[in-house]
């Protein structure tokens, strides 16, 4: 099985060195498209290797057209010199994805332009104008209410273009000569927001390179993409889709928050089941797993999981999105996020991708009553004492179990027995040659 924080990250580390990344990706404005995605691919590519891929601007993925490349240079409202609100002190200050504007405007022609925090006063919100047309500032209700207070004429200026270009997204495969993959998907369009999605972004990053350390049964492809166009797109540029037997998607997860995982809608998920079986495993532990029910809407898993695409893809979060005060605002910084935290994530991830590369289907040989386990030390009488090379009732419970229909997560959710000891019991009892792989048993 995987061992996790393995022979280049050690578990003490490994928090540090993730929010590390985070350091120097969070000053970078992120959008749908530009430089600021490929400079953040560029960096994350010093830890791993990242095949670049460009979607042309007007070209289709499906009913969605990619959009043109998005730069800015500068943005701000002045008042006799004055900036008062600068696109220099945050990049959050201007509408994502604004039009340019530069025009002369007394208050009342520029508030509906103006966005403020309704219930947070130091906050900048972060807002965007993707597919459609519309310039805007975002600001504290402190720089709205001063605003308001001086009238103008305010000199206005967003110095931004769209251009022809591409959209751009990343890739990195763990073991790429898999014939199955597991997919771990993070979205790299918001700018600085360190929670949302910068975490996730960074724990994918080092979930990857870990990854690449060890022997694997499963490729593990790490994605780097826009949210939402993003996601339609990749989906659009696959030729096909029925090599990826497993998926999560990654987000907000350096807060203080427990863990919560939204459930893929496909009946039997093995995905679902892996993490109901570390719910069970973290239940006394200081940070559990709440399991929810799957809805069409959040982040990307709504596009893998969608009717005709039909993915097994969760989700995993600490906080909820939406339901806490700092998201998407200027309070979603560093100080939001803690290297505890993130290494705390990065644990969770690499337990659940164990038991995934470890879980199989396996058959009963005979079948017809119970073997007779004493040649290979496996019986253990009642009321005897000796040391045997796995746990008695385990055994039993996997050779009872083991009708080629069940995988090793259904044998350790039905008998209560660890996950760990019910893989020992088999690998025990496949040396025995009692049972078999049920691939084995199909070929």
């Amino acid at each position: 099985m995987i061992q996790q924080a393995g022979s280049k990250l050690c578990a003490d580390q490994i928090g540090r060195q993730i929010f590390e990344l985070m350091e120097r990706l969070f000053p970078l404005h992120r959008s749908q498209t530009g430089a600021c995605n490929r400079m953040t691919l560029d960096i994350i590519s010093e830890i791993i290797p990242l095949e670049v891929f460009e979607s042309p601007s007007g070209s289709q993925a499906f009913d969605w057209t990619i959009p043109q490349e998005w730069s800015i240079q500068a943005a701000y409202i002045s008042l006799g010199g004055e900036r008062l609100v600068n696109y220099a002190d945050s990049n959050l200050c201007v509408l994502n994805g604004s039009q340019p504007i530069r025009g002369e405007f007394h208050f009342a022609e520029l508030k509906e332009h103006l966005f403020a925090h309704p219930t947070i006063p130091d906050a900048i919100p972060y807002r965007t104008a993707f597919f459609r047309e519309q310039w805007g500032f975002c600001v504290t209700q402190a720089q709205l209410k001063l605003l308001e207070s001086l009238d103008g004429p305010f000199e206005v200026v967003i110095d931004s273009a769209e251009t022809q270009g591409s959209l751009t997204y990343a890739e990195t495969n763990t073991r790429p000569d898999a014939p199955e993959t597991f997919l771990i998907w993070a979205h790299c369009c918001h700018p600085s927001l360190a929670n949302d999605n910068l975490s996730g972004m960074a724990v994918a990053t080092y979930l990857a390179h870990e990854l690449a350390e060890h022997p694997t049964r499963y490729n593990y492809k790490v994605v780097f993409a826009p949210a939402t166009i993003g996601a339609i797109n990749w989906i659009a540029q696959q030729s096909s889709l029925e090599s990826i037997v497993g998926g999560i998607v990654l987000s907000l997860l350096g807060d203080d928050d427990n863990f919560h995982y939204k459930k893929s809608p496909r009946q039997n998920s093995v995905v679902n089941k892996v993490f109901q079986l570390i719910k069970g495993e973290t239940r006394d532990k200081e940070c559990a797993i709440e399991l929810l029910e799957f809805e069409p809407f959040g982040y990307d898993e709504r596009q893998f999981c969608s009717p005709a695409t039909n993915l097994d893809v969760g989700r995993l979060t600490r906080a909820l999105p939406a339901q806490f005060p700092e998201y998407h605002t200027s309070l979603d910084n560093l100080d939001l996020v803690k290297p505890e935290n993130l290494a705390q994530s990065f644990k969770a991830l690499m337990r659940a991708i164990e038991i995934f590369d470890a879980n199989e289907t396996v058959q009963n040989k005979n079948g017809h009553c119970e073997p007779f386990l004493q040649p290979h030390n496996l019986f253990q009488a009642y009321g005897e004492n000796r040391e045997l090379q796995v746990d008695f009732e385990t055994v039993m419970w996997v050779l009872n179990l083991a009708d080629g229909s069940q995988d090793l997560i259904d044998m350790s959710l039905r008998s209560g027995k660890p996950f760990d000891q019910v893989v020992s019991a088999v690998q025990a009892l496949k040396r025995t040659g009692l049972i078999q792989s049920a691939e084995e048993v199909r070929s």
